[in-house]
């Protein structure tokens, strides 16, 4: 594909959905890896130290989940890039965005539990 084909189809309202989805979701990813990988839970929205809290665990958990989540929308982005998709392209991005996301709930009410627990 050619980058003036794709330039001059950022107009049509499925091309802005797909960029707005495939660039929220690299900001996920980018966001949790800093998370993770800083021991930084102070990036959540909300979060408070707990006193006896093992930060590392759930930095980890909870930086995994947000870039599960944004694998997920980067992965629903691309049959959204095509104005008429073959149906099982999309149908199986679509099941495995779905996968991705319902894991990152998991991993994060584990990020959860684990910090409930000390």
């Amino acid at each position: 594909m050619k980058m003036h084909f794709v330039l001059s189809q950022i107009g049509a309202d499925y091309m802005r959905v797909a960029m707005i989805c495939f660039f929220a979701g690299v900001l996920l990813i980018l966001v949790g890896w800093l998370i993770w990988k800083n021991n930084k839970p102070e990036y959540l929205v909300g979060y408070k130290k707990i006193e006896h809290e093992d930060t590392r665990t759930f930095a980890k958990l909870a930086g995994q989940a947000h870039m599960l989540g944004g694998a997920g929308m980067v992965l629903l982005s691309f049959p959204l890039n095509e104005e008429s998709p073959n149906p099982v392209f999309a149908v199986s991005m679509l099941v495995c965005s779905l996968v991705l996301i319902v894991m990152a709930f998991v991993r994060y009410r584990q990020a959860l539990k684990s910090r409930r627990k000390k």
